[in-house]
C-alpha cells in the first residue's frame, strides 16, 4: 500500500490504516510527503516491486488537488 500525504487531513501511517480497513496484510507500506510528482513516483515504485516479484498487487491512494482548492479561494 502506497499513499501520498494528504495535507487536509491528519492521518498517521495512512498506508497501514488503509491496509487494515480493507483487510489487507501488506508486507510493504509507504507514506510520502506532499508533492505533485509523488503519485507518479509511487506508481513507478509499485510497478518496480511487481516486476521484481516483490509484490503481486499494489494499491496507491491519497493526494489532493490543494493548488486547485487554493486557487478557488482566491
Amino acid at each position: 500500500v502506497f499513499t501520498v500525504h494528504v495535507a487536509s487531513w491528519a492521518y498517521d501511517e495512512l498506508a497501514a490504516r488503509i491496509a487494515r480497513e480493507i483487510g489487507a496484510g501488506p508486507r510493504h507500506t509507504v507514506d510520502t510527503t506532499v508533492g505533485g510528482q509523488r503519485p507518479a513516483e509511487l506508481l513507478e515504485r509499485a510497478a518496480a516491486r511487481i516486476a521484481a516479484g516483490g509484490s503481486r498487487v499494489a494499491l496507491i491512494a491519497g493526494g489532493e488537488a490543494q493548488a486547485s482548492v487554493q486557487a478557488l479561494w482566491r
